[in-house]
């Protein structure tokens, strides 16, 4: 353990070192968690729900922390979070999971650029089942797809008007995720 990094991030996040763990609140446990992992410089650096429970400035420092943990040579951050800015801060790729299963890995760029709404003029039949279409809905006319660029090759070749597309926030692709057929 680097004993002084230790020190330091003890008193940067204002941790009571005479203060029984056991009588700490769930906030400041996770902070002495997280310092406990961090100290020691591992080259794989596991954590669950790091924030979670962790007031919000501690929260900010803690995302600083990690930052400066990945700049600081060859290291990996593997996370297990529901927290939507960890992930989007943080990750380079996102891996889901369903009951301990992992069922898709994916880099955060491929993600936010493959999945979106669009909006068009009309729907060709082989879209109606077609496997990058995650949802249809039809007032207003628009396609939920996890293969933006699939989609708009078919639709151009169809000579289907895009009126408007729409890049998924993060727990929307989340939601179809986890509500569709995508974990079975």
């Amino acid at each position: 353990m680097d004993y002084e990094w230790y020190e330091s991030l003890v008193e940067r996040y204002e941790i009571n070192v005479n203060e029984k763990y056991r009588n700490c609140s769930t906030g400041t446990k996770k902070k002495i968690d997280f310092i406990l992992a961090i100290a020691h410089h591992p080259s794989l650096l596991l954590l669950d729900e790091p924030s979670s429970g962790v007031d919000l400035i501690s929260q900010r420092k803690m995302k600083e922390d990690l930052m400066d943990y990945m700049e600081s040579g060859a290291r990996s951050i593997m996370i297990a979070t529901h927290q939507q800015d960890e992930i989007k801060q943080l990750s380079d790729y996102i891996w889901f999971m369903n009951k301990g299963q992992i069922h898709d890995r994916i880099e955060k760029e491929e993600l936010q650029e493959r999945w979106a709404r669009i909006w068009i003029s009309s729907l060709p039949k082989q879209l109606e089942d077609h496997p990058n279409v995650k949802s249809i809905s039809y007032a207003p006319l628009q396609i939920v797809t996890d293969h933006l660029p699939n989609l708009e090759e078919i639709l151009r070749e169809k000579d289907v008007q895009v009126t408007h597309r729409q890049r998924l926030e993060l727990d929307e692709v989340m939601e179809y995720y986890f509500e569709s057929s995508v974990l079975t």
